[in-house]
């Protein structure tokens, strides 16, 4: 998946900026690939997420009930209201 990204979500609104990635989805389950960079987030609570890519730092804000976050060798699992992920990619 080198340079390509994939997407399969069901989606609201779905915006793609040269730049930024900001998606906002109510569903049960979406997958974002972006070479190395795969998240999963689980909306059972049907609120709306927001979730923003941007170059160089990579920051998400999420809201939902699971969210696991791989990048290269680190991977983080989150639960919470309100998840902030801050790191130079």
């Amino acid at each position: 998946m080198e340079g390509r990204v994939a997407a399969h979500m069901k989606v609201r609104v779905a915006a793609l900026i040269y730049g930024r990635v900001v998606v906002r989805m109510v569903s049960r389950e979406a997958a974002w690939v972006d070479s190395s960079v795969v998240a999963w987030m689980d909306v059972r609570v049907a609120v709306r997420t927001i979730v923003e890519w941007l170059y160089g730092w990579k920051v998400a804000w999420l809201h939902g009930l699971m969210v696991e976050w791989q990048h290269g060798w680190k991977v983080g699992r989150l639960h919470g209201w309100k998840v902030e992920l801050l790191y130079d990619g």
